[in-house]
Protein backbone atom coordinates (compact mmCIF):
# COMPACT_ATOMS: atom_id res chain seq x y z
CA UNK A 1 0.00 0.00 0.00
CA UNK A 2 1.15 3.22 -0.98
CA UNK A 3 2.48 5.96 1.80
CA UNK A 4 0.30 8.78 2.58
CA UNK A 5 0.87 11.81 3.73
CA UNK A 6 -1.05 15.29 4.60
CA UNK A 7 0.16 17.95 2.41
CA UNK A 8 -2.53 21.65 2.53
CA UNK A 9 -5.17 19.19 3.48
CA UNK A 10 -4.98 16.79 0.56
CA UNK A 11 -3.73 12.85 1.11
CA UNK A 12 -0.68 12.71 -1.29
CA UNK A 13 1.15 9.65 -2.14
CA UNK A 14 4.88 9.01 -1.93
CA UNK A 15 6.58 6.48 -5.17
CA UNK A 16 8.67 4.78 -1.99
CA UNK A 17 6.13 1.96 -1.48
CA UNK A 18 4.08 2.35 -4.40
CA UNK A 19 2.95 -0.64 -6.75
CA UNK A 20 5.62 -1.52 -9.37
CA UNK A 21 5.28 -3.83 -12.34
CA UNK A 22 8.96 -4.55 -12.40
CA UNK A 23 9.28 -3.08 -16.10
CA UNK A 24 11.63 -0.07 -15.17
CA UNK A 25 9.59 1.81 -18.37
CA UNK A 26 6.14 1.45 -16.92
CA UNK A 27 7.73 1.92 -13.44
CA UNK A 28 8.98 5.38 -14.44
CA UNK A 29 6.14 6.19 -16.43
CA UNK A 30 3.63 5.41 -13.62
CA UNK A 31 5.85 7.64 -10.79
CA UNK A 32 5.95 10.34 -13.66
CA UNK A 33 1.83 9.89 -13.78
CA UNK A 34 1.84 9.97 -9.98
CA UNK A 35 4.01 13.15 -9.45
CA UNK A 36 1.57 14.73 -12.08
CA UNK A 37 -1.04 13.73 -9.65
CA UNK A 38 0.21 15.10 -6.77
CA UNK A 39 1.15 18.25 -8.15
CA UNK A 40 -2.42 18.80 -9.68
CA UNK A 41 -3.60 18.09 -6.01
CA UNK A 42 -1.03 20.30 -4.21
CA UNK A 43 -2.35 23.39 -6.82
CA UNK A 44 -6.00 22.60 -5.79
CA UNK A 45 -5.15 22.37 -2.25
CA UNK A 46 -3.28 26.19 -2.29
CA UNK A 47 -6.46 27.19 -4.87
CA UNK A 48 -4.10 27.70 -7.65
CA UNK A 49 -3.97 29.32 -11.16
CA UNK A 50 -7.57 27.82 -12.65
CA UNK A 51 -5.71 28.39 -16.26
CA UNK A 52 -2.14 26.26 -14.65
CA UNK A 53 -4.54 23.51 -13.70
CA UNK A 54 -6.40 22.96 -16.50
CA UNK A 55 -3.32 22.79 -18.65
CA UNK A 56 -1.64 20.57 -16.14
CA UNK A 57 -5.04 18.30 -16.45
CA UNK A 58 -4.97 18.24 -20.33
CA UNK A 59 -1.24 16.85 -19.77
CA UNK A 60 -1.89 14.14 -17.78
CA UNK A 61 -4.95 13.18 -19.53
CA UNK A 62 -2.83 12.69 -22.91
CA UNK A 63 0.22 11.24 -20.80
CA UNK A 64 -2.07 8.34 -19.05
CA UNK A 65 -3.75 8.33 -22.87
CA UNK A 66 -0.28 7.61 -24.34
CA UNK A 67 0.97 5.17 -21.40
CA UNK A 68 -2.36 3.25 -22.11
CA UNK A 69 -1.48 3.04 -25.66
CA UNK A 70 1.83 1.57 -25.28
CA UNK A 71 1.14 -1.04 -23.35
CA UNK A 72 -1.94 -2.09 -24.68
CA UNK A 73 0.40 -1.94 -28.17
CA UNK A 74 3.02 -4.07 -26.28
CA UNK A 75 0.51 -6.98 -25.30
CA UNK A 76 -1.31 -6.80 -28.59
CA UNK A 77 2.22 -7.78 -29.84
CA UNK A 78 2.95 -10.32 -27.60
CA UNK A 79 -0.93 -12.25 -27.63
CA UNK A 80 -1.59 -11.33 -23.93
CA UNK A 81 -4.47 -13.44 -22.82
CA UNK A 82 -5.85 -10.95 -20.94
CA UNK A 83 -5.57 -7.99 -23.09
CA UNK A 84 -9.65 -7.11 -23.23
CA UNK A 85 -10.17 -6.68 -19.67
CA UNK A 86 -6.65 -5.11 -19.02
CA UNK A 87 -7.50 -2.94 -21.87
CA UNK A 88 -11.19 -2.30 -20.50
CA UNK A 89 -9.70 -1.08 -17.51
CA UNK A 90 -7.78 1.82 -18.82
CA UNK A 91 -11.09 2.59 -20.64
CA UNK A 92 -13.28 3.11 -18.37
CA UNK A 93 -11.06 5.51 -16.44
CA UNK A 94 -9.95 7.02 -19.50
CA UNK A 95 -13.83 7.60 -20.16
CA UNK A 96 -15.49 7.86 -16.59
CA UNK A 97 -12.57 8.57 -13.73
CA UNK A 98 -10.77 11.14 -15.06
CA UNK A 99 -13.22 13.23 -17.43
CA UNK A 100 -15.49 13.22 -13.74
CA UNK A 101 -12.45 14.31 -11.93
CA UNK A 102 -11.64 17.25 -14.62
CA UNK A 103 -15.24 18.27 -15.11
CA UNK A 104 -15.60 18.58 -11.40
CA UNK A 105 -12.45 20.70 -10.76
CA UNK A 106 -13.93 22.94 -13.93
CA UNK A 107 -17.30 23.24 -12.29
CA UNK A 108 -15.08 24.41 -9.17
CA UNK A 109 -16.83 21.59 -6.34
CA UNK A 110 -15.34 21.90 -3.43
CA UNK A 111 -12.95 19.39 -2.03
CA UNK A 112 -12.14 17.73 -5.30
CA UNK A 113 -8.93 16.07 -5.44
CA UNK A 114 -6.89 12.80 -7.03
CA UNK A 115 -7.13 10.50 -4.54
CA UNK A 116 -9.68 8.21 -6.46
CA UNK A 117 -7.60 8.27 -9.53
CA UNK A 118 -4.36 7.54 -7.29
CA UNK A 119 -6.02 4.98 -5.82
CA UNK A 120 -7.40 3.24 -9.07
CA UNK A 121 -3.58 3.57 -10.68
CA UNK A 122 -2.23 1.61 -7.60
CA UNK A 123 -4.89 -1.05 -7.91
CA UNK A 124 -4.70 -1.08 -11.95
CA UNK A 125 -0.67 -1.62 -11.29
CA UNK A 126 -1.56 -4.51 -8.93
CA UNK A 127 -4.05 -6.47 -10.48
CA UNK A 128 -3.55 -5.59 -14.10
CA UNK A 129 0.18 -4.30 -15.01
CA UNK A 130 1.79 -6.64 -12.64
CA UNK A 131 0.32 -9.91 -14.38
CA UNK A 132 1.27 -8.34 -17.56
CA UNK A 133 4.67 -7.66 -16.74
CA UNK A 134 5.16 -11.40 -15.56
CA UNK A 135 4.30 -12.42 -18.67
CA UNK A 136 6.13 -9.97 -21.00
CA UNK A 137 9.53 -10.78 -19.01
CA UNK A 138 9.12 -14.23 -19.48
CA UNK A 139 8.51 -14.04 -23.23
CA UNK A 140 11.79 -12.05 -23.18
Amino acid sequence: MPIRIHSHGKLLQKWLRYPRCDILEYDTQHQELLERMNAINEMLAKGGDDQTILLLLARLTVHFAQHHQDEEQRMLASHYGRFSSHAEDHHQMQTDLLPGLVDAIRRGEPGVNFDPLIRWQASHITHFDKPMARYLLSRE
